[in-house]
């Protein structure tokens, strides 16, 4: 927020707090000790939205609530007690997301069941905006926070394995599930829409789109047409930006390997680039970055382990970059840096360490030997 960054730290003197820094010793420091002396407020879920930081913090006086701050000590408040005095029970705030000027957040009512609320900064504006008395609200996998598109957030509703996709404007009354689309997992949003996969049962696990609104949701494209039927699907997973498209991994069967395949959030414009085997390694959200002309991405390196690929969107322009070791952490994410990326990676000789590249072979080199031998440092 603002040219700083909060996080949580714990110290001798404050315990576990809010603190900020803006890169400098002298620029870093402790917000406000929100639990006075050594004990805990067990600061955690931060995120920004209308020129506050929102986050969940627990004191004795309030038990656990959602609080805000400007960045100063007087400026640190609570929002919203749940319960008035010191119970430190339900309901709390986790999983807080920006939405528009205000933040949304699951709030647990229950071991079991939880609620969706949103808030706006003010305690009159903080209020329930979806509750079921069996489903509970639930960020779809993997991502860490509520996907959104523009005035829209989406969860899905999920319970004993089965649900749907909800979405909300940061009210109850556009607050609604998306027609019969089942729950959603990788969630990307493109410009006005989101993509992401789900299976519905008749066509398997594929693409599907959606714009916010019921009529505007459903399957963007049936990859897999070896069969008709829901026991074969192309498993979308692992979108990532090239240009002002999305790429994505998907497994078609027609070549029995996984496929690079891109699209515009249409179904004409969802087209399959290449073959780009990825069987070593899992996808996680953050498959891959842009860096501006073309994009790097997490793929596999024959039976050599894993390997960092560079696209530009075509089959001529999509090639293995660096083969790297089977040591690489599964799912780790990569990360754009200004015109660079960073990932953590083993290359057989290392444990996993931490790399960077520019989208050039050359420019793909490990970044820093943290723990200077062959166990790994495991950066994330």
């Amino acid at each position: 927020m603002g040219d700083a960054v909060y996080f949580s730290a714990n110290t001798v003197e404050s315990g576990t707090d809010l603190w900020r820094s803006d890169g400098t010793a002298a620029g870093t420091r402790l917000v406000l000790d929100i639990e006075p002396g050594s004990a805990s407020s067990n600061v955690t879920s931060l995120a920004s939205a209308g020129g506050w930081l929102f986050f969940s913090a627990s004191t004795s006086a309030e038990g656990a609530n959602l609080w805000k701050t400007d960045g100063t000590a007087e400026g640190t408040q609570l929002v919203l007690d749940f319960v008035p005095g010191p119970a430190s029970g339900y309901p709390y705030a986790t999983n807080i997301a920006p939405l528009g000027n205000g933040v949304i957040f699951t709030a647990p009512v229950t071991g079991s069941r939880s609620e969706l609320w949103g808030s706006d900064g003010t305690a009159a504006g903080t209020r329930r905006l979806w509750s079921s008395a069996t489903h509970s609200p639930a960020v779809p996998y993997p991502a860490k926070y509520y996907p959104s598109i523009p005035g829209v957030a989406f969860f899905n509703a999920s319970y004993a394995g089965s649900g749907a996709l909800w979405r909300t404007d940061g009210t109850p009354e556009g607050t609604w599930q998306l027609g019969n689309a089942p729950t959603a997992t990788f969630p990307y949003g493109l410009g006005s829409k989101l993509l992401f996969a789900a299976n519905d049962g008749v066509y398997g696990e594929e693409p599907w789109v959606t714009d916010g609104t019921v009529a505007g949701t459903g399957i963007l494209k049936d990859l897999d047409t070896t069969s008709p039927t829901a026991t074969h699907w192309s498993h979308p997973q692992g979108f990532f930006p090239i240009g002002d498209q999305v790429g994505f991994l998907a497994d078609t069967l027609v070549d029995q390997v996984w496929e690079l395949w891109k699209t515009d959030a249409t179904a004409d414009g969802t087209q399959r680039v290449t073959n780009v085997d990825r069987t070593l390694r899992s996808v996680g959200g953050d498959s891959g970055v842009s860096l501006g002309a073309k994009s790097v991405f997490f793929g596999a390196a024959g039976t050599s382990g894993h390997g960092l690929w560079v696209t530009d969107g075509t089959a001529a322009g999509t090639s293995l970059l660096k083969s790297l070791g089977t040591d690489s952490p599964s799912n780790s994410p990569i990360v754009a840096l200004g015109t660079k990326a960073v990932f953590a990676a083993g290359d057989g000789q290392r444990g996993s360490e931490l790399w960077v590249t520019d989208g050039t072979e050359g420019g793909t080199q490990l970044l820093l030997d943290i723990c200077g031998h062959r166990w790994n440092y495991s950066p994330v």
